[in-house]
C-alpha cells in the first residue's frame, strides 16, 4: 500500500493499541476548500510530528510524545493501517467532549484549538478499524513527504499481509458505541 495519512505519533498509538477510536479533522493547508476530505477509505498511517504538542496531550500520553520521538529522522516507521467505517460530524457543543475524557489523547485546550481553528469548517470525527503491521515496516524520511496536508504517496509499497485488527469487533462496537454516546452522536445504521 502507497497511500498514506499523516497523523500524530502518538494518535497512531493509540489507534493501533485500541485506546482510541477515531483522528479529528477539518483539513490541511493543502486541503480544498470545504476541508479534509477522505479520499481514501484504507491507507497507512505516516506518524507526524508536525504540529504535535506535549501540552496538548492529556497528561497519561504526555510520555508517549518523549518515546515516540524520532531519534533518527532520516527514518520513518510505518506500524498501523486504518479503513474508515464512518465520518461524523463533531458535536457543535465542545462541552460534550467533557464526557469523552479518556476516549482520546488529546486534553481540553487541544480541542478548544481545533473548534476554534477556521470556524467556517466542520470539525469531523473520523472513526476507523485501526490494524498493527506484524512488523513495523522502515522508509526513508524525504522532504517531499513534507508540509501541511493530510495525504502522502509513498515511494515505496508497504506489505499489509498479515495485520491484525487493534480491537475485536464485539470491543470495536462497544467503544464506539461509548464514544457516540458520550459525544450525543447518532450511528447510522450500517449492513456488515
Amino acid at each position: 500500500m502507497r497511500i498514506a495519512l499523516k497523523e500524530w505519533a502518538t494518535v497512531i498509538r493509540a489507534l493501533a493499541q485500541g485506546e482510541q477510536i477515531f483522528i479529528l479533522r477539518k483539513g490541511g493547508l493543502a486541503e480544498t476548500r470545504r476541508g479534509f476530505e477522505l479520499a481514501h477509505p484504507k491507507f497507512v498511517f505516516f506518524p507526524t510530528w508536525e504540529h504535535q504538542q506535549r501540552e496538548q496531550l492529556d497528561a497519561p500520553y504526555q510520555t508517549w510524545f518523549d518515546e515516540l520521538e524520532p531519534r533518527e529522522p532520516s527514518k520513518l516507521t510505518i506500524s498501523a493501517i486504518a479503513e474508515e467505517v464512518e465520518t461524523l460530524e463533531a458535536p457543535a457543543e465542545r462541552e460534550r467532549w467533557h464526557a469523552a475524557r479518556g476516549l482520546h489523547v488529546w486534553n481540553d485546550s487541544y480541542i478548544d484549538m481545533r473548534y476554534d481553528y477556521r470556524p467556517d469548517l466542520p470539525l469531523r470525527l473520523v472513526l476507523l478499524r485501526a490494524s498493527v503491521l506484524p512488523k513495523p515496516v522502515e522508509i526513508p524520511a524525504d522532504r517531499r513527504y513534507g508540509g501541511c496536508r493530510s495525504w502522502v504517496d509513498l515511494y515505496d509499497d508497504v506489505s499489509v499481509a498479515g495485520a491484525r485488527p487493534a480491537l475485536a469487533d464485539e470491543n470495536f462496537q462497544q467503544a464506539k458505541k461509548q464514544l457516540c454516546n458520550a459525544l450525543g452522536l447518532d450511528l447510522k445504521a450500517k449492513p456488515d
